[in-house]
């Protein structure tokens, strides 16, 4: 296991800590918090962890013995614990050594592409059919939405409690969906096939999506498809995005901190 902090210990991952591109635009940055992300670099499976700013804070190497996850595609904090998304499991994960402790199935899901806390339970989502389906935590099926209308190819989802905020491939925009699968929304931001992520900021009311696909660089928007800034995420094959209220790998990851974990 190993556990970094910007400036990290070896030179592939010091190349990645470097500080980000402060927020363009009018949009006022979130100035607490953190944005997590889930990445494969240099063949190894990681959580990443930025600031507000667009700085990476610290890195977290997943431990996944079993294969369970395989690819990571979606990063999620419920219940007060770590969980990953990866084709058809969703594991949950130390967040001090990044050990796998346990995962579940979903069921006929090849491919999942998001994850995001739902009250007492967890939301992941198939690239296809269109679909959400609901967990428990101790992996228990409760429901499952199929998400109305033609079909989108998901590549990203969150929800602010009230709505579905689904990253398609197919329209390269963001949806919104009630939770009874009706389309309410659909927000233009116009990156077909390169949206690879996506959460809702829920303090400020704004979109950060992941274009995982060549650009690696993750964006923010308001929520009628205005830019209100981007920075490049330093990793190749970012994937789900989920934002912090406080950082999650506490204060050996705030900003200014060079200490590495081994």
């Amino acid at each position: 296991m190993r556990r970094f902090a910007c400036l990290a210990v070896t030179m592939s991952v010091a190349m990645m800590c470097q500080p980000g591109i402060v927020w363009a635009g009018d949009g006022l940055p979130l100035t607490r918090g953190s944005l997590l992300a889930v990445s494969a670099f240099d063949a190894v499976d990681y959580v990443l962890e930025y600031s507000p700013s667009g700085q990476l804070l610290g890195m977290l190497e997943l431990v996944d013995p079993d294969g369970s996850i395989g690819t990571p595609s979606g990063v999620a904090v419920a219940g007060g614990q770590l969980w990953i998304a990866g084709r058809d499991h969703v594991a949950q994960v130390d967040s001090e050594t990044g050990v796998v402790l346990g995962a579940f199935a979903v069921s006929g899901a090849p491919n999942l592409v998001g994850l995001a806390e739902s009250g007492n339970s967890l939301l992941v989502a198939e690239i296809h059919p269109d679909r959400v389906h609901r967990y428990g935590f101790d992996g228990g099926l409760m429901d499952t939405i199929e998400l109305l209308g033609d079909p989108l190819l998901i590549t990203g989802m969150d929800t602010d409690g009230l709505n579905l905020y689904v990253a398609t491939h197919t329209t390269g925009d963001v949806h919104v969906f009630g939770f009874d699968g009706v389309q309410r929304d659909r927000i233009p931001i116009g990156f077909v096939g390169d949206l690879t992520g996506l959460t809702v900021e829920p303090w400020l009311r704004e979109l950060w999506v992941a274009t995982g696909t060549g650009m690696n660089d993750i964006h923010r928007f308001d929520l009628e498809g205005n830019p209100l800034g981007v920075f490049p995420a330093g990793a190749d094959g970012i994937m789900g995005l989920h934002v912090m209220s406080s950082p999650l790998f506490g204060d050996g990851f705030e900003s200014g901190d060079l200490q590495a974990w081994q």
